[in-house]
């Protein structure tokens, strides 16, 4: 039986469109990871915290204001707590790592004034419940020009820390 790697993260690291192109499948650090270690079963989560089919049907103005108000802390921290919980306990993976949420660059402080400080809250429960990558010297270069998302170097980055990460532990 494979030994299960659970690795979750928020949706920044999702394949996506971007002005330059594509993050194909492909680019991804977890399609790379499972062709270098196919021994193992791996299973993302990654979860996003904006609804942005709920916000969607709202007005733009109201929206604006919502993400302001709220500094895009959509999931209160107790809930997010025991939701990461109840995905440890009921997955039950051999080895439980998590990607630390990206920090926000100025402009995106500057816009969401206030997440800076709910990103160091996620996480820390992050930290506190698993084997937390810490993305805190991710590249400029790899963010994309949202300040939130990232790109092929990003991908490749995240790839070679949970490489590291891997050789500390017994997989």
């Amino acid at each position: 039986m494979k030994k299960t790697i659970l690795i979750i993260t928020d949706s920044v690291s999702l394949p996506r469109k971007t002005k330059r192109g594509y993050v194909k499948w492909e680019d991804t650090y977890y399609n790379k990871l499972k062709l270098e270690f196919p021994r193992y079963e791996f299973i993302y989560l990654a979860i996003g915290g904006a609804k942005k089919f709920k916000l969607s049907r709202l007005s733009k103005p109201f929206v604006k204001f919502l993400r302001k108000y709220r500094a895009l802390k959509y999931v209160p921290l107790a809930k997010y707590e025991a939701a990461l919980l109840e995905i440890k306990e009921k997955l039950n993976p051999s080895h439980f790592f998590s990607l630390s949420i990206i920090k926000a660059q100025k402009k995106y402080e500057l816009t969401l004034k206030g997440i800076s400080k709910n990103i160091r809250d996620y996480n820390n429960i992050l930290k506190k419940h698993t084997k937390l990558i810490d993305l805190s010297s991710l590249p400029v270069e790899g963010i994309l020009d949202d300040y939130h998302h990232i790109n092929e170097l990003g991908h490749d980055y995240i790839k070679e820390q949970l490489v590291i990460k891997f050789r500390t532990i017994t997989l």
